[in-house]
């Protein structure tokens, strides 16, 4: 479901200074964590994050691989913690954007969290026995006067609402607002026959004129829906439902066009953008997301031109709109193993080559911890570290292509490290797709 970086960031240049120095470094820099437990009673351990989270006003938690148990939970315990301690209001989850409105709008009515997200929200962030503890979170302050928003950002991927919801709601709106012609005839017809296949995630692609025809159509839409005032509330607002237009046509270029692979990145951050500084005008918010979406990856110039101006992930086009205001995060650990999303298989973490920044930090044995890599790299040891090519996991487990080097403190912002990856548990009688 991410974007999948092969070998990653990269700490390996160094040669034979690297692992000692490095591990003596980081010894100085890493602020030990207590816990990765949801429930923790204490968040002492945490406090290092919030200054380093400072005034940001969007935060990207990272995870490598959508299957690691310590790791759902730690992100789980982070999103506590800003909500409580750093006012932030809203959690955006790598789901289906409209599948999280109608979700949210749910959960205002009464509906259990986590039972209303089965079939709509990835799987992975619903199935999974760690999440258990977030949706019981959401589920404990829906009603307050500060409540947990949670919803979504991402391009439709086949959710249950999207394929039963998304476009009758569309016509609704178009003939709530006098514009039901739109919603009748073949310049509706092309749109949805395309659009269809899209929310179903059918890998064959339409015929090209069947793909020109929907482009035409969803241009007439999105021209008719500009001119309606946005009232950003689901299922009322017309700027939602021009983003659902744009998800779309997104989502069918990453599927079936290969000259744009990060379409769908880039409508990602085009969601969060909108969601924001318009639907969520005023709040904080967090994006929940694979690392490799959340990265900045401007600084890798060997890739080719990314979608949209250039960008080649969602974490890009955000750094460039928020600058310092936008704070991710990755996750790294040394060993272990992690549950593959696709099929449930269960595949190993290996940093212990001796120039990772994972063997550097198993070396100094702390076993867990954060590294505050912006505030780090202000500094002249960390600059020297930080800004010269290194070797991490922490971006992607994978390794079946090539490695992306770079300064690593250009990546991500700040690392949390977990010595000892453990896979996520699914619960009894989950069957995975694939």
């Amino acid at each position: 479901m991410g974007f999948v970086l092969a070998c990653a960031l990269s700490l390996g240049a160094r040669g034979e200074e690297a692992p000692a120095e490095l591990a003596r470094w980081l010894a100085g820099q890493v602020v030990p964590l207590a816990s990765v437990d949801p429930a923790a009673p204490d968040d002492a351990d945490l406090a290092a994050f919030g200054r380093a989270v400072g005034e940001a006003r969007i935060v990207a938690l990272g995870e490598v691989s959508h299957g690691e148990s310590n790791t759902f939970l730690l992100k789980s315990r982070l999103v506590r913690y800003l909500h409580e301690r750093k006012g932030f209001e809203v959690l955006l989850l790598e789901s289906g954007m409209y599948d999280g409105q109608s979700l949210w709008h749910e959960v205002q009515a009464g509906a259990a969290a986590r039972q209303a997200s089965f079939g709509s929200l990835f799987y992975m962030y619903n199935r999974s026995v760690e999440m258990r503890a977030l949706y019981d979170y959401v589920d404990r302050h829906k009603h307050d006067p500060r409540p947990l928003v949670l919803t979504a950002m991402d391009t439709p991927h086949g959710g249950a609402r999207s394929q039963a919801g998304l476009l009758p709601g569309l016509a609704g709106f178009l003939r709530g607002k006098g514009l039901g012609a739109l919603a009748t005839g073949g310049g509706w017809n092309d749109f949805t026959r395309v659009a269809e296949a899209v929310l179903a995630m059918r890998a064959e692609p339409p015929a090209a004129a069947e793909l020109a025809a929907f482009e035409r159509a969803a241009a007439r839409l999105d021209a008719a829906l500009a001119g309606v005032a946005d009232a950003y509330a689901f299922p009322d607002s017309s700027g939602f439902w021009r983003r659902q237009i744009d998800s779309i046509a997104a989502q069918g270029a990453t599927m079936w066009d290969p000259a744009r692979p990060y379409a769908r990145d880039v409508q990602m951050a085009r969601n969060v953008e909108y969601l924001a500084d318009r639907y969520y005008a005023g709040r904080k918010v967090i994006v929940w997301a694979m690392t490799g979406h959340a990265l900045d990856l401007a600084v890798h110039a060997a890739r080719a031109d990314g979608d949209g101006g250039g960008a080649r992930s969602m974490g890009e086009a955000l750094q460039r709109r928020y600058g310092d205001a936008y704070y991710k995060v990755a996750v790294a650990g040394h060993a272990g193993r992690h549950r593959e999303f696709t099929d449930g298989s269960l595949l190993h973490v290996d940093a212990s080559r001796a120039c990772s920044l994972e063997a550097a930090w198993h070396a100094g044995g702390q076993p867990m911890g954060f590294l505050d890599l912006r505030g780090a790299r202000a500094t002249a040891d960390g600059a020297h570290w930080l800004d010269s090519p290194a070797t991490t996991v922490g971006l992607s487990y994978y390794a079946d292509g090539g490695c992306y080097e770079g300064p690593l403190g250009d990546y991500v912002d700040g690392l949390f490290y977990v010595d000892r990856i453990e896979p996520a548990e699914m619960e009894a009688g989950f069957r995975f797709p694939g």
